[in-house]
């Protein structure tokens, strides 16, 4: 701990040469001037001492017949002061990273894949009616929303899953099979096919998540004493922790801060109408499908539901034909 207090408030490693090396020892001392590390050398000693206190041994020096000169300086203050010359550029630095900052929370492009039936004019107009477009900051956008509408509201689309890149927004989507026309029954002959039942379910009663606040907590650490900076009565639904702490050559010191960010979660519960419950059981079962009858070549469907007890159990009936070993 010595070391490190020394290298943060920096220190001079100087020598006394050509004087009466005891009476200048002794007159610090008296004087409390602290000098450490006292090795004796031709004509002299060696000694480190801190920046403040050099200043006052020439005077001492003087008096016992000698003199003090600087063999090297250690420590922060002396690895920073070719900077103090450099202020504006410092902060110009600052600044830009500031703005870098700034600028990479918010959204400048969106980029659309996965789009066959539907055209990327369409779903590129969905967005900017969400709200979700050029310019907004990612803070304000709720993906999980956005995307569980636009599944709701596109019976193309399969699934969506909206993805950060730099400041570019990449929406991901994955269309629906395309509903193969019924066919005659006896152009099954000779074809080895094998008949598929997938049940889904969809309830009346859904939720919504969002997040209702969002706050950024400190905690200083150095070495083994932690100190918040901050307080708080109640805990949080959710919380990310981060540490850093800081690096001198390479070596990681027992001195830095925790950040944690806490966000309070709010649940909105709501009824869905008939027509939005089957679209989502429809929605439900093109995804189990699309799973389970992978490899597999639909030849005919037949799909039928009904509503019961706040819930709609849809069941999908398949005809599928798969190539024999």
């Amino acid at each position: 701990m010595i070391k490190l207090f020394r290298f943060l408030l920096g220190y001079v490693e100087f020598e006394f040469i050509n004087g009466f090396s005891e009476g200048f020892i002794n007159e610090c001392f008296e004087k409390e001037i602290l000098i450490q590390n006292i090795t004796l050398c031709e004509n002299g000693f060696k000694a480190i001492c801190r920046i403040n206190t050099y200043k006052k041994l020439h005077k001492i020096a003087l008096k016992h017949g000698g003199k003090v000169k600087i063999l090297k300086k250690h420590g922060l203050p002396f690895f920073l002061a070719p900077l103090n010359e450099r202020t504006g550029f410092i902060l110009g630095a600052v600044l830009f990273a500031f703005i870098l900052s700034f600028l990479s929370s918010f959204i400048w492009n969106i980029e659309i894949k996965g789009c066959d039936r539907l055209s990327e004019a369409t779903i590129s107009t969905y967005l900017e009616n969400h709200k979700f477009k050029s310019g907004v900051m990612w803070g304000a956008v709720d993906k999980k929303s956005i995307a569980w509408d636009m599944m709701s509201d596109f019976d193309d689309i399969a699934w969506v899953h909206i993805n950060r890149k730099g400041t570019t927004a990449v929406v991901e989507i994955n269309e629906t099979r395309k509903e193969i026309d019924s066919i005659d029954e006896y152009n099954l002959k000779g074809i080895k096919a094998i008949r598929k039942e997938i049940s889904v379910t969809s309830q009346r009663q859904q939720s919504k998540m969002s997040v209702k606040d969002n706050k950024n907590y400190y905690t200083l650490h150095f070495f083994s004493l932690d100190i918040p900076l901050y307080f708080k009565i109640k805990k949080a639904d959710f919380e990310e922790k981060s540490d850093k702490y800081l690096k001198i050559k390479g070596k990681t010191l027992p001195i830095g801060y925790t950040l944690t960010n806490e966000q309070e979660i709010s649940c909105i519960k709501y009824d869905l109408i008939n027509d939005e419950m089957v679209k989502l059981a429809r929605k439900k079962l093109s995804i189990e499908a699309e799973r389970e009858l992978d490899g597999y070549e639909i030849v005919n469907s037949n799909i039928t539901y009904h509503i019961k007890n706040d819930q709609c159990v849809m069941t999908g009936y398949y005809i599928v034909r798969y190539a024999e070993d």
